[in-house]
């Protein structure tokens, strides 16, 4: 037998719970009819074509919820997102160490973090520095910023790394106290024409600089590349302004082009710079696979001695500085 719905009553309607801030109010139920025309809204009741209004027997309640977010939940999103909003050099949700938790809790740490980053790119820019400056910051951060404890001395040691990044590259030739010899180990590939393969080979290339006179500089060095190939040059450079200048002279009988060349030997507080800009004197003291441009010594490797005699020349005499 076809349900009759019947009218709700006064009565039964104020059973039902009022609708909670933000909600509205739908009953609905089962009867006969059909649903052609679609549903018609009055009053919190609801009405089909061919339909009684929805008897209480049959009725439910429907809650649509409100468009606002909950507090609660928006706490905890909030708790979801990094500890920082401010720039770090590095991502603060990896941050493994105690050091770099410490940075990304603390805005100050992180802008100072984020400025040291910004000067060690600065330095990078110079010709000569890539091996250089990328070995001495991961020492940095392992053994010198790895070592703070607290908010104050990494505070320090970030100020005190800006300021010697941001002078890394300062020419400090008038200094006069670079004198020495230095080196760089470096593995090459040489071809073994018995084997047929190419083969690495342990090398040592050095650099000597001794005083000459008021403004000018003995020098020497030997510069080993791919298959043995090397660049070789020794002679006496000029300070010009911050920097050594070195021209062949003219009693070596240079050619017109081979006084093209142009050494410049830029002497920094971290590091000795080579300078061949034109690559005129890779021309005529280099080897084919060999070049002098951009070639840099870290100051930390000054040696008593070096393997190669060439490097050794001009050193003798000199006071070797203790080493750090």
């Amino acid at each position: 037998m076809p349900f009759q719905a019947k009218c709700m009553s006064a009565q039964m309607r104020s059973r039902i719970p009022a609708p909670l801030p933000g909600e509205s109010r739908v009953l609905l139920g089962t009867g006969s009819g059909t649903l052609d025309s679609g549903p018609v809204f009055q009053r919190g009741k609801l009405k089909i074509a061919g339909m009684a209004e929805i008897g209480p027997r049959h009725a439910s309640v429907v809650r649509k919820r409100s468009t606002k977010t909950p507090v609660y939940i928006l706490v905890v999103l909030f708790l979801l997102v990094p500890i920082t909003s401010w720039a770090v050099s590095f991502d603060c949700e990896k941050a493994a160490t105690a050091v770099e938790r410490l940075i990304c809790s603390d805005r100050e740490l992180g802008a100072l973090d984020d400025a040291t980053s910004a000067a060690y790119k600065e330095a990078l820019k110079s010709k000569g520095q890539d091996e250089i400056l990328v070995h001495d910051q991961k020492v940095w951060l392992k053994d010198t910023r790895g070592a703070c404890r607290d908010a104050g001395c990494i505070k320090k040691v970030y100020s005190e790394r800006i300021e010697e990044l941001r002078s890394w590259n300062r020419d400090v030739a008038n200094s006069k106290d670079y004198f020495g010899v230095y080196v760089i180990k470096d593995k090459i590939l040489v071809y073994d024409g018995d084997r047929d393969r190419w083969e690495p080979k342990e090398v040592e290339n050095c650099l000597a600089l001794a005083p000459d006179g008021e403004n000018s500089v003995k020098f020497s060095f030997v510069l080993i590349h791919t298959n043995g190939h090397q660049c070789q040059m020794d002679g006496v450079a000029t300070l010009v302004g911050n920097h050594l200048e070195f021209r062949p002279p003219s009693e070596q009988g240079p050619s017109e082009e081979q006084n093209q060349c142009l050494l410049r030997i830029k002497v920094r507080k971290h590091s000795i710079i080579l300078e061949d800009n034109e690559l005129m004197c890779r021309t005529y003291y280099c080897g084919a696979r060999a070049g002098i441009d951009g070639w840099g010594f870290d100051r930390k490797h000054k040696v008593e001695k070096a393997k190669d005699e060439a490097c050794n020349a001009f050193s003798k005499g000199i006071r070797q500085p203790a080493t750090k």
